[in-house]
């Protein structure tokens, strides 16, 4: 029977009943709707990008894609995850706004 699960940050052991953090995060890759301009053929690109994508594993391919992962942590390790995202919080940085792409 397990009495104590570990922080994923820093291994500590946290036994049933103290208190921790379940920390989820969901990274998903973005489209801006632009795709650049190459110098080689289309043709040529797509064919390398194929040969590129059938080098990764299925795992290593969709987690370029997406990615959801869930961390248990003590205080301390939330805390310093916290002050390592502080200067993203909601107004300590520049907001950045999503601009819609039409596509006609």
């Amino acid at each position: 029977m397990i009495y104590f699960t570990r922080c994923d940050g820093c291994d500590k052991e946290l036994p049933l009943g103290v208190t921790k953090y379940r920390i989820q995060i969901n990274i998903a890759s973005d489209f801006d709707g632009v795709l650049p301009e190459y110098d080689e053929p289309l043709d040529q690109k797509i064919e390398g990008a194929l040969k590129e994508a059938s080098m990764l594993t299925e795992e290593e391919a969709e987690a370029q894609v997406h990615q959801e992962l869930i961390l248990i942590l003590c205080k301390s390790c939330r805390d310093r995850l916290l002050d390592d995202l502080s200067p993203y919080a909601e107004g300590s940085v520049e907001t950045r706004v999503k601009i819609p792409v039409r596509i006609q």
